[in-house]
């Protein structure tokens, strides 16, 4: 990342550039070679997966089946998930690591609003572009190839079934490759074989095509999600950004003249492109294999000082008594942090972090903020709020005398030892059960210990990948991706048991009408396919969750979100 502070020395001014231009050149010399490699796989398996048989009866009809071309999207539905989100991920992190080493308070949010839809988005155009692609390509070999009356059709399933995965051009190219080949008398297996190794090389020509533009995409995106966070956090003032080449022979017409054009960053710059994307002006790329990057000047130091390294960042000037919770959430710096303000600032009395990510804590404490602002009430519900694994040990420690005194009333003839042994295992099954590896979360009824609650298992890279593909799959609904909107799940429980909610007619005759298919549409399919007890429990929830997290939420999540407030209103009135 390039970036003129402010109060830059005149050190910084001489070599920002450069070092931009190498982090931009190293991190796409450490990610491509993964990337391309995931690739070229789905690309082989693709190409296994279709048999000769589909291909001669695609040539013979002249057209590509409507099954294969629905498993290419679903394919690259995973391959954004499971490889492209992660990645991105990586490169919004490294483009931030310049403000990170500056302020030491600076917190990179991948759970924000903006970059959320910029994920969302993009994991869209990917997979609908690469699709589209591969799916012209494909078509036109297979329509062109069904002209050939004096080409074996069988021959022809073999040469066009390692095109898979190639473009329009590409897969031309190839076939006309391969008539040249037998037009100039060599035996066909030998042309098929040298067929096959030009399609190979177009893939690995392809694959880091792909991967250096969707690579340089992410980390542009990052650098300007970043200064934008720390303009946001007070950090940095007023600034502009500034298109920069990386100046050698191998700079295009288009990019050599955007090289210097200064603009404020809300501007987008004036190119033309075949790249398609709501961002694309922003930042580069400009094209395809695109290596320009933006160099960021503050031109107005920030309104708010941010304190000296090593100070945190101030606290606000909101009451500190627990209770007071109309004030504006900062993030902590450390667990030890998060699980203060939870306690100090919240006034849970029970709080434990331990284990889970910084990341994790802030958006757990962050939502609880939120959510205690917007239903005060619902803090008399909480006890505790941590870890599931940590909650579980301390419940083992709060219920165990308890427990005993119980145990002795009805057992008088076991010994010390019979009695220990039993309480612990009658513990550990109702209030302290295993940590299943698929829980996110626990919202707990157990009044010493009541709250919420998420698991260590769940963090980072792993869990956001985890929530994306669970929204691909329809496991979850849609806006239900993000750390804040597991936590917003497990209020709707809460809610649930605070209103009664299970008990809503309106809200049952809602979930009795849909058949379980048109509920995984409508909302998800673990609103109906789970283990709660409660008919209705696990609808309400996701309901609710889409309802806060997703900018348009769909009539249902809608309809029982508007019912939820109708019901508070009620609530709050009755109790007056």
């Amino acid at each position: 990342m390039s970036i003129l502070f402010f109060n830059s020395t005149a050190v910084e001014k001489a070599t920002h550039l450069s070092v931009g231009h190498y982090k931009l050149r190293t991190f796409l010399n450490k990610k491509e070679p993964s990337l391309i490699r995931w690739l070229m796989n789905t690309w082989r398996d693709q190409g296994k997966a279709i048999t000769y048989k589909e291909l001669r009866e695609s040539i013979l009809n002249g057209d590509l089946n409507k099954e294969i071309v629905e498993d290419w999207q679903q394919d690259y539905s995973r391959f954004v998930a499971e490889h492209l989100l992660p990645t991105w991920q990586e490169a919004f992190k490294e483009s931030a690591k310049v403000l990170e080493a500056r302020y030491p308070t600076y917190y990179l949010d991948l759970t924000s609003k903006g970059v959320l839809e910029w994920n969302a988005t993009n994991s869209a155009r990917f997979v609908t572009n690469v699709t589209s692609a591969q799916v012209e390509g494909l078509r036109a070999v297979v329509q062109r190839a069904a002209t050939l009356e004096d080409m074996n059709v069988d021959s022809l399933a073999r040469v066009i079934r390692p095109m898979v995965g190639l473009t329009y051009q590409q897969t031309m190219a190839n076939l006309n490759y391969y008539q040249k080949l037998l037009d100039s008398g060599m035996k066909e297996k030998r042309a098929i074989e040298k067929s096959i190794k030009y399609s190979a090389k177009q893939h690995r020509y392809r694959a880091q095509m792909i991967a250096r533009t969707e690579l340089a995409f992410a980390y542009n995106q990052g650098e300007d999600t970043a200064v934008r966070q720390a303009q946001e956090q007070g950090l940095m003032g007023r600034t502009e950004k500034r298109w920069r080449t990386a100046d050698d022979e191998r700079t295009c017409e288009i990019c050599g003249a955007l090289d210097g054009k200064q603009i404020e960053m809300d501007e987008g710059f004036e190119f033309p492109t075949n790249l398609k994307g709501e961002t694309i002006r922003r930042t580069p790329p400009a094209h395809p294999q695109c290596r320009c990057e933006v160099e960021y000047i503050e031109v107005e130091p920030p309104q708010y000082q941010p304190q000296e390294t090593g100070q945190t960042a101030p606290e606000d000037s909101g009451n500190d008594t627990p209770g007071n919770y109309e004030q504006a959430f900062i993030p902590a710096t450390s667990i030890k942090e998060a699980n203060e303000y939870a306690k100090n600032k919240l006034g849970i009395p029970y709080v434990d972090y331990k284990g889970t990510s910084l990341e994790v804590a802030n958006e757990w404490n962050r939502g609880l903020t939120d959510n205690f602002n917007r239903f005060p009430e619902l803090k008399d519900n909480f006890n505790f709020v941590g870890t599931i694994q940590n909650r579980n040990k301390l419940a083992k420690k709060i219920m165990y005398q308890p427990t005993m005194e119980k145990f002795k009333a009805v057992n008088p003839g076991y010994t010390e030892k019979q009695l220990d042994a039993a309480v612990k295992k009658f513990i550990a099954k109702k209030y302290a059960p295993p940590v299943k590896s698929v829980t996110y979360a626990q919202s707990h009824r157990l009044p010493e210990l009541r709250g919420i609650t998420v698991s260590d298992k769940w963090q980072g890279e792993r869990f956001l990948n985890a929530l994306a593909s669970d929204v691909m799959n329809k496991f979850h609904p849609e806006g239900a991706d993000t750390i804040r909107s597991v936590l917003d799940h497990e209020i709707g429980h809460q809610l649930d048991n605070m209103l009664d909610l299970w008990d809503n007619v309106e809200i049952t005759k809602l979930y009795r009408s849909m058949k379980p298919k048109e509920m995984t549409e409508a909302l998800s399919e673990y609103a109906w396919n789970n283990s709660n007890r409660s008919e209705t429990g696990e609808f309400i929830a996701e309901a609710w969750s889409e309802y806060l997290n997703n900018p348009n939420p769909r009539p249902v999540a809608k309809k029982v979100g508007e019912i939820i407030e109708e019901e508070y209103a009620k609530w709050l009135k009755s109790r007056k």
